[in-house]
């Protein structure tokens, strides 16, 4: 019923704020029309939305804060070791402590540890990071308590006391080696870390390495052998540190092991897989103003994210805008308000109710580090349709509850009617609680101011132990005969030491007069506790012996009852389980089927697409095959054009070089008769040819066809019709220059075999590992040059 008034209470103030709704899409962003509103409700919106509060001690940049009930800690800055709490309903700032001075903060990071149970007057803090590469990385444990509540006490309470307890707490303490977070040779600047895992024992670390970095609380050690830590460099071209890191909410409960990673142009939803080790990561919309900008400060509420000004990576452009992420429906939207100036390196954090979130120091637009601490209502960062679905949730809680709490009252009235009795829980005899913990021991005003004193008592005969005694033989004469000489003055120190000495130890004896007594006195009430101690065990021992018949006897028919109850809770889980596998299936099958049908008809369409291709391919094929045959045949006649036609289509040139053929065949005059007469050299000079090999190509080419539609004009390089056919090459039909035999037993002309051998019906059997084997013929080259010779 509270709930319900109070939800109702924050619907009616809502409704007084002066918000406009901004379109929205899903999966993308759209800001809000300037147009529609007025510059002049603007600027009043901007100056009443945040208060101005107290100006922190020290300028703070890249801060760390942590809520304690109704303060802040800031817990350093870059540059900053100093930590101070902050009251928020006394607006009052107070000092806490320090760093070591031999620590120097860089974008370090303060978590809240919660998986071990605390005092309800402190928490447990944990501080790591901070250093760049190759630095000797530092990690820190506090227990705080509040320094307003121990203020507060220090009026009743012994100096000593005070001083006590201000040692155990509110001091950060160095871990070993051993337990520090982060290897050497990475950088942990601007890392961020969140508690997450089953029992809240796992840290989880993001920072410039994109390797994310798992931590055993229990343990302090890193976790070995995840699998998938490495975010992709792809996402990442600025890298990972200065970001926003906050936990998945949905209805405004975490979901475990689901965390929100915003940096530059980086936006993922990453998943770890507590049981199996292995982390999975989902892309997600980025806001297209804030795409490679980090070093905004962030708060998650109720399922959504805001980050507050930034800077642009790229340009180092700052910002003084509000930015708001909705975890459902993964889109953007810019709010209604801007910050008092462009800020960036600033900590935002909520207070202990939500109501009211905190931005802390961090640098302006001139890059001055800042003292600025202003807040401003959570109901400023959200619009009205959002707060009426969030009303409507709360109601759907309480609907909820209300359904559980019936539940559980009329199960609790079957229980009493089918067992009138209720069965309490047995104790533990081991006292394994009682001995596992240090019992706070109450010691009183009196042996506190003993102990104190002993200890003075101590430490003075320490000192006078370590003083260091001048030998006699190292004395001058004149300091050991003189009555002012050192002899004098040592003999004289160690005359009021012995003094001084007497009346320590008639102090020490009547403290033991004193601690005897009260020894006397602690050891007969010691006694009367072992007496009372001794009667209860015996009563406890005839107690355990009557238990442990009346359970035997209770026993038998116990285990029946509840082997039924097993055996029914069995059958109706099982049932259970069938059902939603039939369902499960049955939804499997249908969307089977559909994958089928649609991969039926996909591979239909794909079949008759490629046998159209193949069709209009053969027929392309047919057409230009077609083209030269006619071209071959009127060689005789060939234009400028057939003839560049002819070159370019045998050497498979470019339209560029086909016009530049055609351009020399018209400019030089050259038909087919000259092509006749013209030898390897004239085409490779004629045409510009880059290579030999082309050239011999072409002319063969062309001999071939003549040679295939003969006309009498042929004179094949000058040949004589009386050449022997042997020194001709079968497939240019010219006289061989270089002839060799190939592994057919024929003898080519090495430039003709080597260009054409593929057009060959079976040139396979010339070629051994995918070389072609030709062997040079000496002797027929040697016989050639002498026809050749004799010719001339």
């Amino acid at each position: 019923m509270l709930l319900g008034c109070l939800a109702l209470f924050w619907l009616i103030q809502t409704i007084k704020l002066k918000t406009i709704k901004g379109k929205r899409l899903l999966g993308t962003f759209k800001q809000n029309n300037p147009k529609k509103k007025r510059l002049s409700n603007m600027f009043t919106q901007v100056c009443n939305c945040f208060q101005s509060l107290p100006e922190l001690p020290k300028s703070f940049r890249a801060a760390q804060c942590i809520l304690f009930k109704d303060e802040i800690l800031v817990c350093g800055g870059t540059g900053t070791s100093d930590c101070y709490s902050y009251h928020t309903l006394k607006k009052q700032y107070k000092y806490v402590c320090s760093y070591p001075s031999d620590v120097k903060l860089n974008g370090h990071c303060v978590v809240q540890l919660i998986h071990s149970p605390t005092n309800p007057n402190g928490i447990n803090l944990l501080s790591f990071g901070g250093q760049g590469k190759y630095q000797m990385k530092q990690t820190f444990s506090m227990k705080y308590k509040s320094v307003w509540e121990m203020s507060d006490n220090n009026q009743s309470e012994s100096k000593s006391e005070y001083e006590s307890v201000s040692q155990s707490f509110n001091t950060w303490i160095r871990h070993n080696e051993n337990t520090n977070i982060g290897k050497v040779e990475l950088s942990l600047r601007g890392a961020r870390g969140l508690i997450g895992g089953i029992n809240n024992d796992l840290l989880f670390i993001t920072c410039c390495s994109r390797d994310i970095e798992v931590i055993d609380l229990k343990t302090m050690k890193p976790l070995t052998g995840i699998q998938n830590n490495k975010i992709s460099e792809k996402r990442s071209q600025f890298g990972i540190n200065y970001h926003c890191f906050v936990p998945l909410t949905m209805n405004n409960e975490k979901v475990i092991n689901h965390f929100i990673l915003f940096c530059n142009s980086t936006g993922l939803l990453i998943k770890y897989d507590e049981q199996h080790k292995a982390f999975n990561y989902r892309n997600l919309l980025v806001c297209p103003p804030l795409i490679e900008s980090k070093l905004y400060s962030f708060v998650y509420h109720y399922d959504f994210v805001f980050l507050f000004g930034g800077r642009n990576s790229a340009t180092g452009e700052r910002t003084d805008k509000v930015w708001k992420y909705s975890m459902k429906k993964e889109t953007w939207n810019q709010c209604d308000f801007t910050l008092p100036k462009k800020i960036h390196g600033s900590f935002a954090i909520l207070s202990a109710d939500n109501a009211i979130f905190h931005v802390i120091g961090g640098w302006d637009a001139a890059n001055n580090i800042q003292k600025i601490h202003i807040s401003a209502n959570v109901e400023q960062l959200i619009e009205k349709q959002e707060l009426r679905e969030m009303i409507k949730t709360q109601f759907q809680k309480i609907r909820v509850l209300r359904e559980e709490k019936l539940k559980l009252q009329q199960e609790m009235t079957m229980m009493k009617l089918e067992r009138p009795y209720m069965i309490p829980i047995e104790k533990d005899m081991s006292n394994e609680d009682v001995n596992g913990q240090k019992m706070p021991i109450q010691i009183s005003k009196e042996w506190m101011k003993i102990r104190y004193d002993m200890n003075t008592c101590e430490g003075k005969l320490k000192e006078w132990k370590e003083e260091k005694r001048i030998k006699l033989d190292d004395m001058s004469w004149n300091d050991v005969w003189s009555c002012d000489g050192a002899f004098e003055r040592i003999k004289n120190k160690d005359l009021i030491q012995m003094n001084d000495m007497l009346s320590i130890v008639k102090l020490l004896l009547r403290f033991r007069a004193s601690v005897n007594l009260d020894v006397e006195k602690t050891s007969n009430k010691l006694e009367e506790v072992n007496q009372k101690q001794q009667l209860i065990e015996q009563k406890i021992e005839k107690k355990i012996l009557e238990k442990t018949k009346l359970k035997e006897e209770a026993d038998e028919t116990i285990v029946k009852y509840v082997s039924c109850i097993e055996q029914f809770n069995e059958l109706c889980c099982n049932e259970t389980q069938i059902f939603v596998e039939k369902q499960q299936k049955e939804g499997e099958m249908t969307a089977i089927n559909d994958i089928c049908l649609l991969n039926v008809k996909i591979l239909k369409d794909f079949s008759a697409l490629s046998d159209h291709l193949k069709m209009l391919t053969e027929e392309n094929q047919q057409w230009i095959n077609a083209k030269w045959s006619e071209l071959e045949e009127k060689w005789s006649t060939w234009n400028a054009q057939d003839i560049a036609v002819f070159i370019g289509h045998i050497l498979k040139c470019n339209k560029s070089k086909m016009d530049r053929f055609h351009r020399i065949i018209d400019k030089n005059k050259i038909d087919s008769m000259s092509l006749v007469q013209m030898s390897k050299k004239d085409w490779m000079d004629m045409f510009e040819l880059e290579m030999f090999s082309q050239a011999c190509l072409i002319h063969d080419s062309f001999i071939q066809i003549c040679n295939k539609y003969p006309i009498d004009v042929i004179n094949n390089d000058g040949c004589q019709q009386d050449t022997p056919k042997e020194y001709l090459c079968p497939l240019s039909n010219s006289i061989m220059t270089d002839p060799v035999i190939a592994l057919n037993g024929i003898t080519y002309d090495r430039s003709s075999i080597m260009n054409q051998y593929q057009n060959l019906p079976s040139y396979s059997s010339l070629i051994i590992d995918g070389n072609l084997i030709l062997y040079s013929d000496h002797f027929l080259q040697q016989k050639i040059q002498n026809f050749l010779s004799m010719s001339k």
